[in-house]
């Protein structure tokens, strides 16, 4: 049997983001006005996030699983995936910036360039290697999804940061447990509106047209947050699998965040639709997430692994 619980370092700091995220999230935060809350920012860097994984912040990429998957209950803003591959190819310099929340990173592999407004370093990764870019003329802003502040711009390289590999891969784990998180929650929510729910004097949560499907969905999510964790431990490890299973965590995440998000807008019905609803700005989140950090050929990676 495998145990895929965190372990009382990686859970004592999960209990730390829970918490913060509690207190600070609570309140109207500028990021849903398309502005990085820097606030917001520099308590997660006191807290030791935007550093994990690194040389100078310390623990592993199952820590920075553990910290995604609190963060992406409670919806949190801000370029958290970038932060966690931009930093794997960084210079020591850059990391320890970007660790104190004094710097921004962000990641792209197109001109379309997540948080370009609130970045100070941009990382570009092409044909599996990355470089530090910058604009290199103006750049047009980008109504994103999750109204975030995305930029449209042509970049010029200014220095090679080398392989690319396990800032994909740390990356897609990073992205996976976030949209864990955000599932989780989604689907809890969704339950407990189910129970609470009355039609024709019966809780909906009785009706099987409501309740297969969530039941369905937390097995999903289930086995995405253990493929997750999974994929955190074997690049932690260096196990010669650790891209492809990543890549294939992030894919399981995805799936089972979108139809959790799909299932929880149908249990709530036509107010589940609404964007000032409890699910559409989360939905919309999701969308996002799923297609943050992302490079071209992760689908090669996960053939590569079993030789097809």
């Amino acid at each position: 049997m495998i145990d895929f619980e965190y372990d009382d370092i990686d859970g004592a700091l999960a209990d730390s983001v829970r918490a913060l995220c509690g207190a600070r999230l609570a309140q109207p935060s500028a990021s849903a006005q398309g502005v990085l809350d820097t606030v917001w920012w520099r308590e997660l860097a006191d807290l030791g996030v935007l550093g994990l994984a690194t040389e100078v912040g310390g623990g592993t990429v199952t820590t920075v699983a553990a910290s995604m998957e609190q963060l992406g209950y409670f919806d949190a803003p801000g370029p958290l995936v970038e932060t966690f591959a931009g930093t794997q190819v960084l210079p020591a310099d850059h990391v320890e910036s970007v660790a104190a929340g004094t710097s921004v990173v962000t990641v792209t592999s197109s001109n379309l360039v997540p948080w370009l407004a609130a970045a100070d370093l941009i990382v570009e990764f092409s044909g599996g290697e990355a470089y530090l870019a910058k604009p290199s003329g103006p750049a047009d802003e980008v109504s994103s999804l999750a109204h975030e502040p995305w930029g449209r711009c042509t970049l010029e390289r200014l220095a090679p940061l080398g392989d690319a590999t396990r800032a994909v891969a740390v990356g897609d784990v990073a992205a996976g447990a976030y949209l864990v998180g955000e599932a989780t929650q989604l689907l809890s929510a969704a339950a407990a509106y189910a129970s609470d729910r009355v039609q024709f004097k019966t809780p909906i949560a009785s009706f099987q047209a409501i309740s297969h499907p969530l039941a369905d969905c937390y097995l999903q999510v289930t086995a995405a947050r253990a493929r997750v964790r999974r994929a955190a431990y074997v690049i932690d490890t260096a196990s010669p699998d650790a891209v492809s299973a990543a890549a294939t965590a992030r894919r399981a995440a995805t799936r089972a965040a979108l139809a959790t998000a799909w299932r929880a807008h149908q249990t709530y019905g036509a107010m589940g639709f609404t964007v000032e609803g409890p699910i559409g700005n989360r939905s919309a989140k999701i969308r996002q997430v799923s297609l943050a950090a992302t490079v071209a050929g992760s689908g090669d990676r996960i053939l590569t692994r079993w030789g097809l």
